[in-house]
């Protein structure tokens, strides 16, 4: 019995060290395969399962253009976010007294603005224009009775600070990119406003720099300015073209010059804004019915008008051949002596001796005469034969002339004085 249970013993020993060396066995071979497969690369083992679909090859990323640049986008976020805040600090100081802290309005004095269509509807740069230029309260669209004062009643505020108002506006607006009638109606409103602006600004330039050859009414002065208001030549010229036209002027030499008369760049002034151009062209615009002409054939040209040279008085051999040296001449616009224009927009200068002495304190006759050609808007004589004097002669002479000229033509305007 002894001897059967030792054997057993025995046995059992026998199986575990075995057994152990079969487990050493085998994590021998599996560390193996691990070193292998971290050297060959990774093996997909798959045993009695279902085939794993091939992934699609992935497209080549598509070049990113300068626009969708994730720096440049961040930079324009961070710049917006600036103006959100900068906008914000100058709505709280200058608009909130009537729209509210939060902006949403207080009752019978200023509208809420994060829940208006009007605000949403208008660009940031529409919206701080309507914020630069207010709303009187004589204006057809204001609803509430109460003027919104120009850049809120603050004149120190630059167009950067109302941009930067919008912006915020805009960020808090629940209606943006919404159509709204009343923006519409604004649009709409602003347009005409600016067109008639723009004709005044025009016609003011007319009177003063156009009207002296072509009439005060447009209708032209024969043999000086043709007539504006029946012009099929303004009305087949877009904008563009006839302020062009208006700057470059039309010398005596161009074929399609048939006054004779040389149009002076600019009317013969300084140069003036484009704004005040894109006015003058408005004007024209706003008197011209060569649209609603027929076409008519091209008239013939005029022939030259001559300057009339009378003998020269012997005290001033030279006084006449001084007139003729100029463009445009002289009896355009005066009458001098017997000749010229007797109804003209300029002062008859007949008269010149008898009062030069006296126009202007300080200077004498010669002088006054002299500053009358070289600089003759310092002093506007106030009454013309055509009714109040307007300063419309060319500021160009004293290019014109020579000293010698000038000393000429101021002796020979003085001895003109009526007996």
């Amino acid at each position: 019995m002894a001897r059967r249970i030792v054997l057993a013993i025995i046995a059992l020993m026998a199986i575990v060290i075995i057994g152990g060396f079969g487990f050493a066995i085998g994590a021998f071979v599996a560390r193996s395969q691990m070193t292998e497969a971290t050297q060959s690369g990774p093996t997909v083992v798959q045993a009695e399962a279902e085939p794993v679909a091939e992934a699609p090859t992935p497209a080549p990323p598509t070049p990113t253009s300068p626009a969708a640049n994730p720096a440049q986008e961040n930079t324009e976020t961070a710049s917006n976010v600036d103006r959100v805040a900068a906008g914000e600090t100058v709505f709280l100081e200058s608009c909130a007294p009537c729209h509210g802290a939060d902006a949403q309005g207080i009752a019978g004095i200023g509208l809420n603005l994060r829940m208006s269509d009007f605000v949403g509807a208008l660009s940031d740069e529409e919206l701080a224009h309507f914020i630069a230029i207010g709303r009187d309260i004589d204006n057809p669209l204001n609803t509430t009775g109460i003027p919104m004062p120009a850049r809120g009643g603050r004149s120190d505020l630059s167009d950067q600070d109302l941009l930067n108002v919008a912006t915020f506006l805009h960020s808090i607006n629940e209606a943006v990119g919404a159509r709204s009638a009343k923006a519409e109606e604004y649009r709409t409103w602003l347009k005409e406003t600016e067109q008639q602006q723009a004709t005044i600004i025009g016609e003011t330039t007319y009177l003063r720099y156009c009207a002296v050859c072509h009439g005060p009414d447009g209708k032209g002065r024969p043999g000086l300015g043709k007539d504006l208001v029946d012009s099929t030549f303004i009305a087949g010229k877009n904008d563009e073209e006839l302020a062009l036209f208006i700057k470059q002027g039309r010398p005596v030499g161009d074929p399609l010059n048939t006054t004779g008369i040389a149009m002076l760049p600019f009317g013969g002034q300084p140069p003036f804004s484009d704004q005040v151009m894109q006015g003058l062209v408005s004007y024209l615009r706003s008197i011209n019915l060569g649209e609603q002409l027929a076409e008519i054939p091209t008239p013939t040209p005029l022939p030259t008008p001559a300057v009339p040279t009378p003998e020269p008085a012997a005290e001033t051999p030279d006084g006449w051949a001084v007139i003729g040296k100029v463009s445009p001449p002289c009896l355009t616009c005066h009458l001098i002596g017997d000749r010229g224009s007797k109804f003209g927009p300029g002062p008859n200068l007949n008269e010149l001796g008898n009062v030069a002495g006296d126009r202007v304190e300080g200077l004498s006759a010669e002088e006054y005469v002299r500053q009358s050609i070289v600089d003759p808007g310092a002093h506007i004589v106030k009454e013309c034969p055509t009714g109040k004097c307007i300063n419309a002669m060319p500021k160009n002479y004293g290019d014109q002339l020579s000293e010698e000229d000038l000393d000429t033509l101021v002796q020979f305007l003085l001895g003109l004085a009526n007996e």
